[in-house]
């Protein structure tokens, strides 16, 4: 039974290093087309409006910010 198991081990010992390098680079390869393809996607839209955004926490001004405290920070 011990023969029959190093036989098993010695014949497949090189699945061991092989089937993990084969599906790392399908993964990347994967990867790599996914991204591709949503770059392409993402260069096809319009671009998005521009319109001034709030400027928000410490940045506001008094009259953004409202009547409050005007020690209090933040």
């Amino acid at each position: 039974m011990r023969t029959e198991r190093m036989l098993l081990a010695l014949t497949h010992d090189h699945l061991v290093g092989t089937v993990p390098l084969v599906v790392g680079i399908v993964l990347v390869v994967v990867l790599v087309a996914a991204v591709t393809f949503g770059r392409r996607v993402r260069r096809r839209q319009p671009p998005p409006e521009a319109r001034p955004q709030p400027r928000a926490g410490s940045w506001r001004t008094r009259d953004e910010h409202g009547a409050g405290d005007p020690h209090r920070r933040g």
